[in-house]
C-alpha cells in the first residue's frame, strides 16, 4: 500500500498545499489502485504519516465507500418520492450542490447521476418551453411550479433569504388559481403554515433592511 501511494505521489506530483477540490479529482483512480478496505485505510495512513496530509485530505484522496453508498441511497430517496422527473433531476441538482460545498469526492458526486431521468427531464421541458414559445409565455424552467415547489420545501426559514428565495416567493404568490389546488409545499400535503411562515420569514427580512 505504501508503494502504491509512493509512487502515485510522485507521479502526480501531489502536495498537502492543493485545495480539496484538486485533490479529489484523483479519487477515482487513487480507489481503484486501493481494491480492498485494507489497503484504502493504509493508504491514507500514508497520505497521512508520509506527506503530512490532514485527515480531511487523505479522505479526499481516497474516500469511505460507506459514504458512497449512502449518498446512492439518499439519491434514490429523492428519486422515489418526487412527483415527476424535473423535480427529480431539480432535487438531484441540489444534492450535488450541497456535496460540492462540502468537498466531497466526485466519485462521490458522480453517484447522484442519473442519465436516464435526466433525458426525460430534458424532454419534458424541452415540450414545455415549445408549448409556452406557442402560446406567447417565454420563461426559463429554473421558475416552473415543480422546480419553485422543490425549493420552497428546503428553505431554512433560520436564515437570512437572499433574491432567488424572494423570487420563488413571489412566484408562489402569483401562480394562476387553477393551479393554486397543486401547489403542495410538504410531503404531498397542502401546507398553509408553511406557505404563512415563509411569507413572515421574507416580511421580517424587509422589514430588517
Amino acid at each position: 500500500m505504501s508503494a502504491i501511494v509512493t509512487k502515485y505521489v510522485a507521479e502526480h506530483k501531489l502536495s498537502k498545499d492543493m485545495s480539496n477540490e484538486e485533490l479529489s479529482q484523483h479519487a477515482s483512480e487513487l480507489l481503484e489502485l486501493l481494491t480492498d478496505k485494507l489497503k484504502r485505510d493504509k493508504g491514507r495512513q500514508r497520505f497521512q504519516k508520509g506527506y503530512n496530509f490532514s485527515r480531511e485530505q487523505a479522505f479526499v484522496l481516497v474516500p469511505n465507500q460507506r459514504i458512497c453508498r449512502k449518498v446512492k441511497v439518499i439519491a434514490k430517496a429523492l428519486t422515489v418520492t418526487s412527483s415527476n422527473p424535473v423535480a427529480t433531476t431539480s432535487r438531484l441538482s441540489r444534492l450535488r450542490r450541497e456535496l460540492r460545498e462540502f468537498n466531497a469526492p466526485e466519485k462521490i458526486i458522480s453517484v447522484t447521476l442519473d442519465d436516464k431521468t435526466t433525458c426525460v427531464s430534458n424532454k419534458i421541458q424541452k415540450e414545455r418551453r415549445v408549448q409556452r414559445e406557442n402560446e406567447g409565455i417565454d420563461f426559463p424552467d429554473h421558475f416552473s411550479l415543480e422546480s419553485v415547489k422543490e425549493k420552497l420545501d428546503l428553505y431554512d426559514v433560520s436564515k437570512t433569504p437572499d433574491v432567488q428565495v424572494l423570487a420563488d416567493v413571489m412566484i408562489m404568490l402569483c401562480i394562476r388559481p387553477a393551479k393554486i389546488k397543486d401547489l403542495r409545499i410538504s410531503n404531498g400535503k397542502r401546507d398553509e403554515e408553511r406557505a404563512k411562515l415563509l411569507l413572515t420569514w421574507i416580511q421580517n427580512a424587509i422589514s430588517s433592511e
